[in-house]
């Protein structure tokens, strides 16, 4: 369809780029990469030519003397543009900063002797459960988000006995971090965590400029794998802490 008018074409091109600089944001947001583009350009510029052609176009309607017409487009288009705005600044808002929970949360994994207790300022918590195949043991799987980094447990069910520690099984579980990574920034090497001893070790993801470090555990013949993503090249002592603080702080052995 053709536009003759320049001013209706220059609303109808704003509003366009507005919508394709939202439309981009979110697949950037969703495509899953850990990291998002948000198009600040081309939803300011389409704002700016959808201003350019919708204050031309009421001055062509007064001077055509239609009142009611462009007052009526002036209510419009006031209203359109507040939208858009206020939809992009919700966006960025939301992608930025996920809902955080203003309440405490618990992941009861009863029958495995552990319970997950997080304080307010995660995200919701996600839970998946895989069940045992001819390659795999059966593990659940716990996500959440503090507004800085992500988190993963996992708790494994790997047929060991109650008695079993993690000493006793380091050289498995190492060669097991060395056969899955392929971009080891720490190797792995046991840690003192106040009286449970776990198997420390980092990934950097360098394509998403992310490290990724790890704590594994045995407890009741479960592996317990904590995982922390946090942006940065290396680990840093805050990664560490925040890591080491949801464990000894937020999930309780019995």
């Amino acid at each position: 369809m053709k536009i003759d008018d320049p001013n209706k074409r220059n609303i109808l091109i704003g509003l366009s780029l507005c919508v394709f600089g939202l439309v981009l944001t979110c697949v950037s947001y969703y495509s899953g990469s850990g990291s998002f583009n948000v198009y600040y350009g081309l939803v300011l510029w389409g704002i700016i030519q959808f201003g350019r052609g919708f204050i031309a176009y009421i001055r062509q309607q007064v001077a055509l003397r239609q009142q009611w017409f462009s007052s009526l487009w002036t209510i419009g288009g006031a209203f359109l543009a507040i939208s858009v705005v206020g939809v992009f600044i919700w966006m960025v808002n939301e992608f930025s900063n996920p809902d955080q929970f203003d309440k405490e949360q618990s992941v009861d994994f009863r029958d495995m002797g552990l319970m997950i207790n997080l304080p307010k300022g995660f995200s919701e918590v996600e839970e998946e459960f895989y069940p045992e195949t001819d390659s795999t043991y059966a593990y659940h799987s716990v996500y959440t988000y503090d507004g800085t980094c992500e988190y993963f447990v996992f708790v494994t069910d790997i047929h060991q006995s109650d008695t079993v520690t993690v000493v006793d099984m380091e050289s498995d579980i190492v060669q097991n971090i060395l056969t899955d990574s392929d971009s080891l920034l720490v190797y792995p090497e046991i840690v003192s965590l106040g009286e449970r001893k776990a198997i420390r070790h980092a990934d950097f993801l360098r394509a998403d400029s992310i490290v990724k470090l790890s704590y594994d555990l045995i407890h009741q013949g479960n592996l317990l794998t904590v995982s922390s993503y946090c942006w940065g090249t290396g680990v840093d002592s805050l990664h560490v802490a925040k890591t080491e603080q949801l464990i000894l702080g937020h999930i309780e052995l019995h």
